[in-house]
């Protein structure tokens, strides 16, 4: 029997993770091509059992969708893998049979009660139940819902699939810096352009004002061309759901790693820097990353009214500070792209400790507090 997963509470939203799969396939060179091992090991204590299995020396991710309820909408964030999808070059997201829809309905949601699915971005394990399979087809998962996502990640997903040269909003930044990497193959064919010929898709531009009362897409681009984070505020509380601006919460102690999923390197660097930057127009939020391979019993009363942040990659719960805009209709932020010079960022050493510059230390008492006020960890 599936049972639902722990619902969590943000003003007069309620937030429920819906698991797909749990993973366990990445050791440290393969997920951070290039980067220090010492990243890792100096921060070994930090990471809790469920985030990385010190045995086979691999970290543990999943992948999940969210579903917010709030008194007028039904939403669900990203979608996941989706079955029945053709990966092969992705064996552990390949031809998938998986009860994602069991466990959205132990939830207490239908597929035609959803009526917005908001993507961050167009990546294999974020756009997969947008359809699925019928009768030799794809047909739309959620079919009263309105598909919101970035009219650019749409564009360039449509340039590559039908193999032509982008141009127009199509075509990268420069700012953005060289592309490593290119999504998934078949993605767009099976799980994005089906959304736009069944008349169900809402193209935005993601510059951080609302799409909905209350959401609002933040700009957050390098994994993907325009990968948007998405800001929810209800009742005087908030939270941002962060798509893939971190892969692990390793990246939480040492932001200057790279996925080897990102495919603009540069760019994904600068945008994990969103919290940082002296008159950026940003402020502090308490936000809640997610650390290891199950649900946190985190009690409502440690989720203090500036907010939290939903972490798209892992599944336990731990806290730390990230700024976010205060106001939803204030200017647009985006994070400043580093020069050619400053990327990748050196850690600093620190005479505290003699290790690099720890994002997050543990007083006496065992609770995180913070040595990096960019990277607020205190409780």
């Amino acid at each position: 029997m599936i049972q639902a997963a722990k619902t969590y509470h943000v003003g007069k939203a309620s937030i429920t993770r819906i698991d797909e799969l749990q993973l366990a396939a990445f050791k440290f060179d393969a997920l951070y091509p290039g980067a220090e091992p010492q990243s890792l090991e100096r921060h070994r204590d930090q990471l809790e059992a469920g985030s990385f299995d010190p045995v086979a020396g691999t970290f543990i991710q999943s992948i999940h969708s969210w579903l917010v309820r709030r008194p007028h909408h039904t939403i669900l964030i990203d979608t996941a893998t989706g079955n029945n999808k053709n990966r092969p070059e992705i064996p552990s997201l390949h031809q998938l049979n998986e009860p994602f829809l069991a466990r959205l309905a132990a939830a207490g949601v239908t597929p035609e009660q959803v009526d917005h699915v908001l993507l961050t971005h167009v990546h294999a394990d974020h756009v997969g139940w947008n359809m699925r399979l019928a009768d030799g087809r794809w047909i739309p998962t959620f079919p009263n819902a309105t598909y919101v996502f970035s009219g650019i990640e749409q564009a360039y997903g449509e340039s590559l699939a039908t193999g032509t040269q982008p141009t127009g909003t199509a075509r990268p930044a420069p700012a953005l810096g060289p592309a490593l990497r290119k999504p998934a193959d078949r993605v767009y064919d099976d799980s994005v352009r089906p959304v736009i010929e069944s008349g169900l898709a809402r193209l935005i531009a993601v510059d951080g004002g609302e799409v909905l009362e209350g959401i609002s897409f933040i700009p957050t681009p390098g994994h993907s061309i325009d990968h948007a984070s998405i800001r929810l505020v209800s009742g005087g509380e908030q939270a941002l759901f962060a798509g893939d601006v971190m892969h692990h919460p390793l990246q939480v102690y040492e932001p200057s790693l790279n996925s080897c999923f990102c495919e603009f390197p540069e760019a994904a660097w600068a945008s994990r820097q969103l919290s940082q930057g002296a008159g950026s127009g940003l402020q502090g939020a308490l936000a809640i990353g997610c650390t290891g391979s199950r649900p946190s019993e985190l009690d409502r009363e440690r989720l203090p009214p500036r907010g939290c942040l939903l972490h798209r990659e892992t599944t336990r719960v731990a806290t730390f500070k990230m700024r976010l805009p205060v106001k939803p209709n204030e200017a647009p932020v985006r994070a400043a792209h580093p020069t050619s010079a400053s990327f990748p960022p050196k850690p600093r050493a620190s005479t505290a400790t003699g290790s690099t510059d720890r994002r997050v230390a543990s007083d006496d008492t065992g609770r995180s507090t913070c040595r990096n006020a960019a990277w607020d960890c205190s409780r």
